[in-house]
């Protein structure tokens, strides 16, 4: 069979691409990705140290993306900003308990 026709528009993702264009949703993930292919990808902008503001709406992808960071050679120190009670983007998949875990 073939698809419905569109109208001549072009579905969204093949509309992204041709214009190399990311969902804001998908970069966390993309990032991800190419973290577990590149694990010092990090390395070479020689980060030394991590403000995280509003840390109680971290999401679990946001908590890995910044372990790779602090695994880099130069990472002296991480600071990180927050109230629990304060926790509003639940709909986003975030929750405090990273933030409760320092």
């Amino acid at each position: 069979g073939s698809l419905p026709s569109t109208g001549g528009i072009m579905p969204c993702n093949a509309l992204l691409k041709k214009e190399c264009l990311v969902e804001y949703a998908d970069q966390e993930m993309l990032l991800l990705d190419m973290l577990e292919k590149d694990p010092y990808y990090f390395e070479q902008y020689g980060l030394r140290h991590i403000l995280v503001d509003e840390c109680q709406d971290t999401s679990e992808n946001q908590f890995r993306i910044l372990k790779y960071m602090a695994c880099t050679s130069s990472f002296e120190s991480l600071m990180v900003v927050g109230d629990d009670s304060q926790s509003i983007y639940g709909f986003r998949y975030t929750t405090p308990k990273f933030f409760l875990q320092f």
